[in-house]
């Protein structure tokens, strides 16, 4: 799956390229790309999808992406979508992405806004990570999550903690 990460203006921070038809959770609903559509995510974390021939114009043929792009920088981690909005501590939280890695041993999940607490995972695979959130977040707030990979943060993406009864 094509993919790149950098920073141009106050833009783009990272995209991918949909293999197949991808539905990505926003605060605001959901996105949908289509095979061969871009999923790109400004420097809010906000994705937006882009065709072919769009995502070309902004960002190839500028010469911005090179050949071997990829090959120079790697793939970061990619979160795609949550299980749920909201988790409360101690459960157990889906995180559906790309280039997670194939274990865990050189990687992480870390949740917060400013100091990040690492959660224990479950089960680890290159597309899906199972995860328990830790406890002592903040709750009922918007947190974020982050998969760390290789000297690598995926996107953030939200959610919010409540208190297990």
């Amino acid at each position: 799956m094509p993919e790149f990460n950098r920073v141009e203006d106050d833009y783009a921070v990272s995209a991918i390229c949909a293999e197949q038809t991808t539905r990505v959770q926003t605060n605001h609903g959901d996105l949908v790309a289509q095979e061969g559509e871009w999923i790109v995510y400004d420097y809010l974390d906000h994705p937006t999808v882009m065709t072919y021939d769009e995502f070309m114009l902004r960002f190839v043929a500028d010469g911005s992406l090179s050949e071997n792009y990829l090959a120079q920088h790697g793939l970061a981690p990619s979160i795609l979508s949550l299980s749920a909005g909201t988790v409360g501590e101690a459960e157990d939280l889906v995180i559906t992405g790309t280039h997670f890695g194939s274990s865990e041993e050189t990687s992480k999940v870390y949740f917060g806004k400013g100091e990040l607490v690492a959660g224990t995972a479950v089960s680890w695979s290159d597309t899906e990570i199972t995860v328990t959130v830790p406890e002592g977040l903040p709750l009922s707030s918007s947190i974020f999550v982050h998969v760390y990979v290789g000297e690598k943060f995926s996107n953030a993406y939200a959610v919010v903690v409540t208190a297990v009864e």
